[in-house]
Parts: C-alpha cells; sequence; structure tokens
C-alpha cells in the first residue's frame, strides 16, 4: 500500500512534468484559443496539394494508426 506522501510525490513528480512539457503548453494554448473564439485559420482541415489550375486534389483519408500517432506525437 502506498502512504499519503508517497502519493503525494508522485503526483508532484506527474504535475511537473507535465507542466514542463511542450507538448502540453501547446495543448493549454490552443484549448485558450478555441475558447475565446480565436482559432488559427489554418488549423482546421484543408486541402494539401492543388493542381496546375488551382483545383484542390483529393487527398487519402489516413489510416487509423497515423490519425493515433498524429494524437499522440502532434
Amino acid at each position: 500500500m502506498t502512504t499519503d506522501a508517497e502519493r503525494r510525490r508522485w503526483r508532484d513528480a506527474v504535475d511537473d512534468a507535465l507542466n514542463t512539457s511542450e507538448g502540453a503548453e501547446r495543448y493549454q494554448q490552443r484549448q485558450r484559443e478555441i475558447r475565446r473564439g480565436r482559432a488559427r485559420a489554418n488549423a482546421g482541415p484543408r486541402p494539401l496539394e492543388f493542381d496546375e489550375s488551382g483545383f484542390p486534389l483529393p487527398q487519402p483519408t489516413p489510416g487509423f494508426m497515423q490519425r493515433i500517432g498524429r494524437l499522440i506525437y502532434g
């Protein structure tokens, strides 16, 4: 069994790791932007490639592993 002191120590360690993480900071900043209605214009879905006349080319739908990887690695 863990004692209260051990739980506090682990909780503090996890909080420190989350607070110093660049990913956590990006996530918090993005959430603030969304809540304030100031989301970046380039953050939404958009075509990545265009043909010579400027028409967007269809993009492949990412697979499950690509979507999960994007969520994990940002």
